[in-house]
């Protein structure tokens, strides 16, 4: 079976952090991975031959993504990062390639998580699918 594009627990922890606009943590960090469009991004560095703006950027999403629970895609954003300072951008490129499925499958799982209606935090100590069950 595939790995999950995000960690359900993750997931949990950041529904219960509830922002001082009302909002959770969880629906701040969607809306700011959905916006950054970090592929892209790095794609449009390589384009202009930037290893600094692709290392940057690679950095960023690397944080992000292990805020939602996408470990494996954020290892993945850690290995462009660091050919990237070593100025391979020739391998930043076959990286990025190769991850385009994979970022793909998470956009489609924030768009879906997002989608999501609200069902408020957990009570304490339980997960959501906990609370499903």
């Amino acid at each position: 079976p595939a790995t999950p594009a995000l960690d359900p627990r993750a997931l949990d922890s950041l529904r219960t952090l509830v922002l001082h606009d009302g909002g959770t943590m969880l629906d701040r960090l969607v809306d700011s991975q959905l916006a950054q469009a970090p592929l892209e991004r790095i794609e449009e560095a390589l384009a202009a031959g930037d290893a600094a703006a692709v290392a940057s950027t690679a950095h960023s999403a690397k944080g992000s993504l292990g805020f939602l629970g996408a470990a494996a895609l954020a290892a993945r954003y850690a290995e462009i990062e660091q050919r990237a300072k070593a100025g391979d951008l020739e391998a930043c490129a076959r990286l990025a390639r190769a991850l385009a499925p994979e970022q793909q499958r998470f956009e489609r799982a924030l768009r879906q998580l997002h989608a999501e209606p609200e069902e408020g935090p957990p009570p304490s100590g339980a997960t959501s699918r906990e609370i499903e069950r």
